[in-house]
């Protein structure tokens, strides 16, 4: 092809089109590459050679097709380069380009662009010629973009986010390529872990995300926020980066938690099956992410109709969580009396009003009593009215706390079944106070027949009523004793050095079994008594929360042989614990061990105790205890010509009434079979 300037006798023509009457793109002659772009889906490439005109050259084109209206990309994560990109050794993108990519996020939250590569033509003045431009479904641009200077990373508010392209007709540049990723999910798992995003650890800014959680019915969704999160701090008293917790879906406005600056770690449960999280970030200064798990577990709402049990907060024995919203009914058979004990209780203290709290309702007074308990306010162990008790449990989104667990029991009722089971309530609960329950067994096709068994449950004991308070006083002040050991261990086997420092000991034998200790979760540790002999003195830890606490008891099965890990007990519990060993070493007991202060045993009918006094402890090592947590079986015939049998024991009398050609018996204990006609 002759090199001219004009164009005029070897040249290229390019029209937008299939025809030669399509409008004319451009006509080329000269012997620079250059790429141009139509808005058609025809390009016509004419070709005039006249070969009258040395020199003679010859061209090579390469083409290819994109999307004339738009580019759509959906997915939740993906990258995208521009046209012909391969790096900053591209050929370049062609000229006379302008087209949109749309970017579309099945998960229905905001997206976060990053233009990883980004090499267009600089501005001219204050005007773009070859540029991006980033717009939103509702028509908000959210920047216009040119030059060699990559973009800062761009939080869309939508899952659709549209990135215009346009180029000039004269130069062109290696390109783009833009990744992009949800600013937000929808957790549907039972359970799992959530990141926030960030960029070198940090999160980015202005972010605004949403994340939802939601569980199948009957299921509520609990957040656990493991480690401390640093985030902005507050400014002019509000927070400008924070977290933002919703009770329900994305159109809820019932916010159940907010926070910002630095926030420690704990968990919180909705009410119902689903809750979002909304984090948002300013323009300003931003700070390292975080993770949290979830889980899903049954909504607290629990029903009881046997004759006795055991009822407690959300994972008792550890810290029940924010937010809960327990409710508990219990409804025995008619005609009985419920009584409660309350075993342990502690919730958040008043500031100056109850933020958790037990609330309890005695449904069948004369006057519907509602009281409500909270901090260490336990409420008072009593029978109630009837067969019907409320009891509802809230905390707030502060501080978190043991908890409580109650012992009940039915006292007394009417049973009409044919057959059945009645246990006296010490089987339940050691009520501590005189009681006298009757039960009444009237089958509905025997109205001529029933059997009434009276008993009698009197607290024993010779103790006087000072002894008693004394008693009482001992076992609170020994309670609060290891409620302030409560972040606390007790080490043995870790050998002495000379010159040591306890706290370097820890830290560096700990880290052998892979648990990262630092100095800064130990707030003190000594050994206790003066060193004798050789002997390894034991290490006294208290560790800066309950939580640092926690791994260590939970790693402890891989510490070196020798090395030993247990709860720090007050002088009190550590003699119950050793006096429960050696009763499960005689097979007097089952099992025992140490929880969270606590002594638990397992007695000889493989029933679960937390022991709290030796006076408890031998109760259940006494002969006594096996005979009077004897169950009484009752069998009540359907047909005349019965008769009574019955396994009688740990109850006061048995009477069996007398009726027309029946024979009457009274026992007070053992096993006794009364033949009856009728």
């Amino acid at each position: 092809m002759a090199v001219t300037t004009d164009c005029t006798e070897d040249y290229v023509e390019i029209r937008d089109g299939s025809t030669l009457e399509s409008p004319l793109i451009r006509r080329y002659c000269s012997s620079n590459i250059f790429s141009v772009a139509g808005r058609t889906n025809h390009l016509l490439l004419r070709v005039l050679n006249t070969g009258t005109s040395p020199p003679y050259l010859s061209f090579t084109a390469e083409y290819f097709a994109y999307d004339l209206e738009n580019a759509r990309l959906n997915s939740t994560v993906g990258t995208y380069s521009s046209p012909r990109y391969q790096g900053t050794a591209s050929l370049g993108y062609p000229n006379n380009l302008d087209f949109t990519i749309t970017i579309e996020s099945p998960a229905e939250t905001g997206l976060i662009l990053v233009f990883t590569e980004f090499i267009l033509q600089e501005k001219s003045g204050t005007k773009c010629f070859d540029f991006i431009e980033v717009s939103e479904p509702d028509g908000t641009i959210l920047g216009t973009f040119c030059g060699a200077t990559p973009p800062q990373d761009i939080v869309t508010r939508y899952n659709t986010v549209y990135i215009r392209f346009k180029t000039n007709p004269v130069t062109t540049f290696a390109g783009f390529t833009v990744t992009w990723e949800t600013c937000g999910d929808h957790f549907t798992q039972s359970n799992g872990i959530m990141t926030i995003p960030t960029r070198q650890s940090y999160y980015r800014n202005n972010m605004n995300c949403h994340y939802l959680f939601t569980e199948p019915p009957g299921k509520k969704v609990v957040l656990t926020f493991t480690e401390i999160i640093r985030i902005e701090d507050i400014v002019n008293g509000h927070c400008v980066d924070y977290i933002q917790l919703f009770e329900g879906g994305h159109d809820s406005t019932d916010t159940i938690y907010l926070g910002c600056a630095t926030i420690n770690p704990f968990s919180i449960a909705s009410r119902g099956n689903e809750m979002l999280l909304k984090f948002v970030s300013d323009t300003r200064v931003t700070n390292t992410g975080f993770t949290l798990s979830y889980k899903a577990v049954d909504i607290c709402r629990y029903k009881y109709d046997t004759m006795g049990g055991t009822i407690q907060s959300p994972n008792y024995n550890g810290q029940y969580s924010a937010n809960e919203h327990c409710e508990f009914e219990i409804e025995t058979t008619p005609l009985s009396q419920i009584l409660v004990h309350y075993d342990k209780f502690l919730l958040e203290s008043k500031d100056p009003e109850c933020h958790d709290y037990l609330q309890i309702v005695d449904p069948m007074a004369p006057t519907v009593k509602t009281q409500s308990y909270c901090a260490r306010n336990t409420p008072p162990s009593a029978p109630y009215t009837g067969h019907e008790l409320r009891m509802k449990f809230v905390s707030d989104d502060r501080i978190q706390y043991d908890g409580f667990v109650a012992y009940w029991a039915a006292c007394g009722g009417l049973h009409r079944e044919h057959q059945g089971m009645i246990k006296a309530p010490y089987n339940y609960v050691i009520t501590g106070w005189s009681q006298t329950c009757v039960h009444t067994i009237m089958p509905d096709q025997f109205d001529k027949i029933y059997l009434m068994m009276k008993v009698t449950s009197t607290l024993q004991g010779t103790c006087t009523e000072s002894v008693q308070e004394n008693e009482d006083l001992r076992r609170q002040v020994d309670a609060l004793d290891q409620y302030n050991r409560r972040n606390s261990l007790h080490v043995t086997g870790l050998k002495e050095e000379a010159d040591e420092t306890t706290e370097k000991i820890l830290v560096r034998e700990l880290s052998k079994v892979g648990l990262e200790i630092s100095p800064s979760d130990i707030d003190d540790s000594y050994r206790i008594g003066s060193a004798q002999g050789g002997r390894t003195r034991p290490i006294i830890v208290k560790f800066s929360s309950y939580r640092a606490k926690r791994r260590i008891l939970v790693a402890r099965r891989n510490l070196p042989k020798g090395v030993y890990v247990n709860d720090d007990l007050t002088s009190e519990r550590s003699s119950i614990a050793y006096k429960a060993r050696q009763l499960v070493k005689q097979r007097i007991l089952n099992k025992t061990w140490i929880s969270n202060g606590k002594i638990m045993v397992i007695d000889r009918l493989n029933r679960k105790h937390a022991i709290d006094t030796h006076a408890n402890l031998e109760l259940l090592a006494s002969p006594s205890y096996i005979t009077k947590n004897t169950t009484t079986h009752l069998h009540v015939p359907q047909s005349p010509g019965i008769s009574y049998a019955g396994i009688v024991s740990g109850i006061t009398s048995v009477q069996i009434p007398s009726l027309e050609g029946a024979v009457a018996a009274s026992v007070t204990t053992g096993t006794v079979t009364t033949p009856a006609t009728v």
